[in-house]
């Protein structure tokens, strides 16, 4: 399996704790790195069904990039000396059973191809809809998930902290894959100190609104009708030789800051997140929380973020907010719509 231009599998020595699958549900953490995690899981769901003395089986590998998967799982068949035909998204053994390779965005809960599993496996659980996974463990006796780390009211959060969970951190996977250490570098480049944390050493701490700072800083732009003595000396380099309304980076206002360590002291006193702020006109709240918002939708997959106004007018001018940051935002995600 470390060549996947050849049919020979190998568990690596990292998961040998892991695989063979039991009987029981797990969760697996790994650092965002490419860990072989897929390879891994696919190779021990062909031995499931090889092994199933022909009793027939269905189970479900769900992942993203799923044409790399089938690819790799039709070259591994003549080795075995298993046989397969490709039907609709699945592969269909002469034993009747069936494994499905899908990727997330091919499942309708409303319309599923099928109505028992015997395995489900889920790769990439970090951003997979919490409304998929409950449709699919409803009709799983055996659930796998795998995946990053996740905020905390993320289901694979939930999920990981009720069954066995293992957890490979960007050490443990670089030692084993040495060709992964030049990704962490790069990706130490993106991550905060709390943040590679959290994703290279799985520690469970809540990201800071700190964050956002340093995220506002680097990749959101405004733009500012304020005399250029009142903003922050970054923000002048940018404003002093501009004709007409200055865009300028977003630095946060002393006054914005206050405001959200107030959120969070809310927070670790165990209250609901539900805030009700009585503000004066222009005082760059809208501003901050259009930056919010777009920090949560750029940074965790399928979060969904509302802005409502008294007029329509308004709302249009709200989004106009969001807009100049995602045109401006130099890592900015591709849009579905607008």
């Amino acid at each position: 399996m470390r060549d996947h231009n050849t049919a020979q599998i190998e568990i690596p020595r990292l998961y040998r704790n892991v695989v063979p699958l039991g009987l029981f549900d797990i969760s697996i953490k790994h650092a965002p790195l490419n860990a072989r995690i897929k390879e891994t899981l696919l190779a021990d769901v062909i031995s499931e069904i090889s092994n199933s003395n022909y009793e027939e089986i269905h189970i479900l590998l769900l992942a993203q990039n799923v044409n790399r998967i089938r690819t790799l799982f039709m070259s591994w068949l003549p080795a075995l000396g298993l046989t397969a035909k490709l039907k609709s998204k699945g592969f269909i053994f002469p034993s009747g059973s069936m494994l499905w390779i899908m990727n997330p965005r091919e499942i309708n809960p409303d319309d599923l191809p099928f109505l028992k599993l015997k395995r489900c496996v889920i790769c990439d659980a970090h951003s997979i809809q919490e409304q998929v996974f409950n449709e699919l463990s409803d009709i799983s006796d055996l659930l796998v998930c795998a995946g990053h780390q996740t905020v905390r009211d993320h289901w694979f959060y939930r999920f990981s902290k009720n069954v066995e969970c293992y957890q490979f951190t960007a050490d443990q996977i670089c030692a084993q894959f040495e060709d992964q250490w030049e990704r962490v570098k790069e990706l130490s480049q993106d991550y905060s100190r709390d943040e590679r944390r959290r994703y290279f050493n799985l520690e469970d701490i809540i990201i800071s609104h700190l964050n956002f700072n340093r995220f506002a800083e680097s990749r959101l732009w405004i733009k500012t009708d304020r005399k250029i003595t009142a903003l922050h000396p970054k923000q002048q380099e940018y404003a002093q030789d501009t004709d007409g309304t200055p865009i300028v980076p977003y630095y946060l206002t002393p006054l914005n800051k206050r405001y959200l360590a107030m959120k969070r002291m809310a927070v670790k006193q165990g209250k609901k997140q539900r805030f009700l702020l009585l503000k004066y006109r222009r005082g760059g709240f809208t501003t901050l929380e259009q930056g919010l918002s777009y920090h949560q939708c750029v940074e965790f997959s399928y979060s969904q973020c509302i802005t409502l106004a008294h007029t329509h007018n308004s709302t249009k001018r709200i989004f106009r907010i969001a807009k100049l940051y995602h045109e401006r935002d130099p890592r900015h995600p591709g849009l579905i719509s607008d």
